[in-house]
């Protein structure tokens, strides 16, 4: 890692980063919750609801964009 220049992460910050990623990407959040093994979404939205949030303006686009 430190050759190829990449900083240290633990197990555990990949495993957010991989799920932040799946949401900004627009990943539903019961798929994103079955990747990571928890039993339902509800861990998702508690965990990074605060991304989930910051994607409503995505959202009524891409709504507005098929609906409209």
């Amino acid at each position: 890692m430190e050759r190829a220049g990449i900083r240290h992460r633990s197990p555990y910050h990949s495993r957010h980063t991989y799920a932040c990623w799946l949401l900004s990407a627009g990943a539903n959040p019961s798929f994103i919750a079955s990747q990571m093994g928890h039993e339902n979404a509800q861990m998702v939205y508690m965990i990074y609801s605060k991304w989930i949030a910051t994607m409503n303006n995505d959202q009524i686009g891409m709504l507005n964009e098929k609906l409209g």
